[in-house]
């Protein structure tokens, strides 16, 4: 994969990092936070990118993003998928080769960066690097603590593990008897002030209705014991398009892409993108025309909203109509006419004049300008006028002195 030497590079730049400007940021692909966060996503993302996908940000569901290759989505908060979303992504899947990449939200890679750096620390800072360990399992502990078994869309039930240090939540098959279960004990539907996570401050759960209609293939990608950490959900309605749930952000942010595990799933995750890519063109002859892409979504307190098409023309937003075949034929011919008719009138309108800067010190420049001032002011007669003016005033004053 070409990614190897990207992640090499990641490596190097998280450990020089240091303390003081070490960055934590969860869930974040772009910028700066992206790139030098350890509980970023940018390197992923720059991965996928570095195999010929374009990528976007996701901010909503809607008519333009269903010709998306993928979307990789990384919520902040640990919640139910929406009968909406639910919805939306089960008619993007039926479209043929898509894949939703679904990263749940865990502790990040903090104690893992610690514990992994303590070995390489010099001895005057190695009560530092260990202060910084026992912060960052409490913390963790803390959010396992507030987590609690969450009802399913009818894809998938997340289970919170405590008390394991290697397995925060697992993924398991979708059961109705245990949904209901959820939902009749009172977990959903309910306020949650204690976050869960780096990047979450307290999160509420939607209380689930209906659950999805299509036939669920649940198949384990990633085992620990009775737990899956990575799950494949397929469906015969959804034409080999899939669903990718990976069972805690950790294995997957910056941090974890510098180890040989976290960069086997990423490689796992990028060959699959690119064979259902693959067999989308073979079956698409239109298909080539259009970029390969990949939408990153970043939620915090509610689903992805969605957009419905109401019919009519789309319109592409901003450059991108340059994309859209056919009419991007007609603008690129157009810029490049555009270019040439520039290039043409240039001579006509010369070179830009250079201005002579006036002296301040000069005080003839300031009668001359107060001079144009008088003139644009109404000339002869406004001049006259001030000058009256100047006499009435002065006089008055004068007699206001002698009084």
């Amino acid at each position: 994969m070409k990614f190897v030497g990207i992640l090499s590079m990641l490596l190097v730049l998280l450990v020089s990092s240091g303390c003081g400007s070490l960055v934590t940021t969860y869930g974040v692909s772009t910028g700066s936070a992206g790139q030098k966060s350890l509980n970023g996503f940018g390197t992923f993302r720059l991965a996928i990118k570095q195999e010929g996908f374009r990528t976007r940000d996701l901010n909503r569901l809607s008519h333009r993003t269903r010709v998306f290759d993928a979307m990789v989505w990384t919520p902040s908060e640990l919640d139910t998928i929406s009968q909406e979303n639910t919805r939306w992504f089960d008619s993007w899947l039926r479209q043929g080769d898509r894949t939703l990449i679904y990263i749940l939200p865990d502790s990040g890679s903090e104690l893992d960066y610690w514990a992994d750096l303590i070995d390489k620390a010099k001895p005057e800072q190695t009560v530092e690097y260990r202060r910084r360990i026992a912060q960052a399992r409490n913390k963790e502990l803390k959010w396992s603590l507030a987590r609690e078994e969450i009802a399913g869309n009818g894809w998938f039930i997340v289970e919170p593990v405590v008390g394991d240090p290697k397995v925060e939540l697992g993924v398991k098959p979708f059961s109705m008897a245990e949904h209901d279960a959820i939902v009749e004990a009172g977990v959903q539907g309910r306020f949650q002030f204690n976050p869960t996570g780096p990047a979450s401050s307290g999160y509420w759960r939607q209380l689930p209705g209906e659950v999805g209609s299509s036939e669920i293939v649940f198949e384990a990608k990633g085992k620990l014991g009775e737990l899956v950490r990575v799950a494949e959900i397929s469906s015969p309605d959804w034409e080999n398009s899939r669903v990718i749930v990976v069972g805690g952000g950790s294995q997957l942010t910056n941090y974890a892409l510098s180890s040989e595990e976290g960069a086997s799933l990423a490689a796992d995750l990028i060959s699959d993108l690119l064979e259902r890519r693959e067999q989308r063109v073979s079956g698409d002859p239109m298909a080539d025309r259009n970029y390969p892409t990949v939408g990153f979504a970043r939620t915090q307190y509610s689903d992805l909203p969605v957009s419905q098409y109401s019919g009519g023309t789309l319109k592409s937003p901003g450059l991108d109509v340059l994309t859209v075949w056919p009419l991007s034929l007609v603008t690129i011919h157009s810029l490049l006419l555009g270019l040439v008719v520039c290039l043409r009138l240039l001579p006509i309108f010369g070179r830009p004049k250079r201005l002579v800067l006036a002296d301040t010190q000069d005080f003839a420049v300031h009668i001359d300008a107060v001079a144009t001032m008088m003139q644009r002011g109404g000339g002869l007669l406004f001049a006259r006028s001030r000058i009256q003016e100047f006499r009435r005033r002065f006089k008055n004053f004068g007699q206001t002195e002698k009084e």
